[in-house]
Parts: structure tokens; sequence; C-alpha cells
């Protein structure tokens, strides 16, 4: 076989190739339209419920300081367990959308959580802080007690409080 043979069999081979690719496309359409229908409808339904964990976030997360940090860190561990699986659900549906070429759906909330709860840990952390600073000095004998340098530290822990609500507004409500 001379390879002038061989690239004009080699060009019918591709042809058919490409015509057999067709005819399959053709008919896996109705099956990839229908699937392409149940994804949006889980896309739908996704959001649905990531709006709801939103909503849930937002009622019940631990926003004031009432309570002990305890309870407040039970509850951010909570929320950050079904943060994180949520975020897993998100990669997995929009895989899905990628492979049927669907446009990628994007859950801000989540993103708007996690920065939430990253701030709320920080303020619970800090209120842990200045109770257990609080809680040191309890224990102290009157002749041991040094008001200026009580005083200097309460002056730096509200310094730090005054920094973090600059940095972070939402932080100051």
């Amino acid at each position: 076989m001379s390879v002038v043979e061989y690239l004009d069999q080699a060009d019918l081979k591709l042809e058919a190739c490409i015509n057999r690719a067709f005819g399959v496309k053709e008919a896996i359409f109705p099956l990839q339209t229908a699937e392409m229908e149940t994804i949006r409808v889980r896309s739908s339904a996704f959001e649905d419920r990531v709006r709801e964990f939103w909503g849930g976030f937002r009622k019940g997360a631990p926003f004031s300081f009432a309570g002990s940090p305890d309870q407040a860190y039970a509850s951010l561990d909570s929320y950050y367990a079904s943060l994180t699986t949520l975020e897993t659900d998100a990669k997995d549906l929009n895989e899905v959308e990628e492979l049927f070429e669907l446009p990628v759906s994007r859950y801000s909330e989540t993103g708007q959580c996690r920065v939430q709860l990253r701030l709320l840990k920080l303020l619970w952390d800090f209120k842990a802080m200045v109770l257990s600073t609080y809680e040191a000095w309890k224990g102290l004998l009157w002749a041991d007690i040094s008001t200026s340098a009580l005083e200097d530290v309460n002056k730096r822990m509200a310094a730090e409080l005054k920094k973090l609500g600059d940095a972070n507004p939402i932080v100051k409500g």
C-alpha cells in the first residue's frame, strides 16, 4: 500500500468517524436536553435551599453578645458544618452544569456567610478573651491589684475592639 492510498483511506475513515459522531450526537440529543432540564430544576431547588440556609443563618446565628461563648461556638460550628455541606453540593452541581455546557450558578450567599462566620468567630473569641481576663482578675488579692495595669489592659482591649470594628464595618453593628 502506497502512502497516497493510505492517505486517501485515512481521509475516508475520518469522514466516516465524523458522520458517526454526529449520528450519535443526534440520537442522544433528546436525552441530553431532558437531563439539562433536570439540572436546571436541581439548580433552582438548590438556590432555594441556599436562600433558606442564609435566612436561617441571619435569624439564628449569634449576632448578639447574649449568652456564653461556648453556646455561640456550638452554634457557629453547626452553621459551619452546614455551610461546608452546601459549598460541596454547589461545587458538584457546578461541575454538572459545566459538563452540560449550562451557565454555572454562583451562590453569593455562601461567600457572605463564610465571611460573616469568620467575623463572628473573631468577635466571640474577643468576648471569651475579655471574660477570661476579668475572671482571672477576680482571683487577685486586694494587695496585689495594680489599678493602672488593669486600666491599661482595658484600654488595650478597647483599642483592639475599635480597630476590629474599623477594619470590618459589619462588626460595628
